[in-house]
């Protein structure tokens, strides 16, 4: 419990700074197959310590494990690696390390103007630069009930990123918070709320930024149809708290960089909680092969599955939309111990 009080103190100084709802907007990109395949939407049954899950949700894992995972958008015009460790210290406490890399090379840019006569002909020099992003989170979690028809877990997660956009780097740190109640009938509840202590950006000494906290529900089903079939079924909510920074579209209209669907309140727009939600299903036949499917917060549909080898290593592939960006895949091997 000290741990979670420490990661939270760290991150709590009050700084003045320009708020903003972009910050942090990258964690998702940073997502597992697993949970691009069920539209974003595993926070609830998933054990990964990626950024965008539930803190508390690493208390799932059964085992130490590690994980390398990659993910092309654009056929490799940008494109994110990661990899996180998960350790068990034992049946009350979990740890967890990741790191994850997003890469957008060989951007055109125009450094000078050549030709400086009235009578040369004006051209461009063009040369190519990158941008990237560096995350690293370190998470733990506990259980705080434990008994055998209900368990309640707590998890915190310290954020720390450099991002360089050219001819700018940003370093930012934060924290989020999560809980999650677990029942013996297959009922997983999740509360998640991300950037609890603002994201706080340093991008200079005249501009620094603060990403708005953000707050996401979400519930998962387990049930083994019969013994060599088990399904799983997972929702996630929109941002509750409407600070997130990309709009979904509602049911039959486009998507929209507007302040009205996802950067809105749900008190404002109560369907938003059913129109603007992720929805996933996985199924588990002997343990050995996975299939997921799954719809995204902005209605696209991503599909996936898995297979474990040995019973020691899973092999992940998953195909999604995300809000902004084109339908890409996603792979991943994770090795258990």
């Amino acid at each position: 419990m000290k741990a979670l009080v420490i990661i939270l103190f760290l991150t709590s100084v009050c700084v003045f700074a320009e708020r903003s709802v972009y910050g942090n907007e990258n964690r998702f990109m940073f997502a597992s197959p697993r949970s691009f395949a069920l539209g974003e939407a595993s926070n609830a049954i998933s054990d990964e310590p990626i950024p965008a899950n539930n803190p508390a949700s690493v208390i799932l894992s059964e085992r130490t494990n590690f994980f390398l995972g990659y993910t092309s958008f654009y056929n490799n015009i940008l494109w994110v690696g990661n990899t996180y460790a998960t350790i068990l210290i034992d049946s009350l406490n979990a740890a967890s390390i990741f790191v994850g890399y997003l890469s957008i090379p060989d951007i055109d840019s125009v450094r000078a103007i050549i030709g400086t006569n009235p009578n040369d002909t004006l051209g461009y020099e063009i040369s190519m630069v990158s941008s990237s992003e560096l995350s690293v989170n370190f998470n733990f979690a506990r259980k705080i009930i434990n008994t055998p028809r209900i368990n309640l877990s707590v998890g915190a997660a310290l954020n720390m990123m450099r991002r360089r956009l050219i001819n700018w780097t940003g370093y930012g740190i934060g924290a989020d918070l999560g809980f999650l109640l677990t029942t013996d009938r297959g009922n997983h509840v999740g509360l998640q709320i991300d950037n609890i202590t603002t994201h706080y950006t340093h991008w200079s000494p005249e501009y620094h930024e603060n990403t708005l906290p953000q707050c996401f529900l979400s519930y998962g089903f387990s049930r083994d149809l019969n013994e060599n079939l088990r399904m799983n079924l997972v929702y996630r909510s929109p941002d509750l708290f409407g600070n997130s920074g990309v709009a979904a579209s509602t049911l039959g209209e486009s998507n929209q960089f507007e302040d009205n669907i996802r950067s809105g309140s749900i008190f404002d727009n109560p369907q938003n909680i059913f129109t603007a939600a992720g929805y996933g299903a996985e199924f588990v036949i002997k343990q050995l092969v996975s299939l997921r499917v799954g719809l995204t917060d902005s209605h696209k549909l991503t599909f996936g599955g898995g297979v474990r080898l040995f019973e020691r290593a899973d092999i992940d592939f998953g195909y999604f939309y995300s809000s902004a960006l084109d339908g890409t895949y996603s792979i991943s091997f994770r090795f258990y111990l």
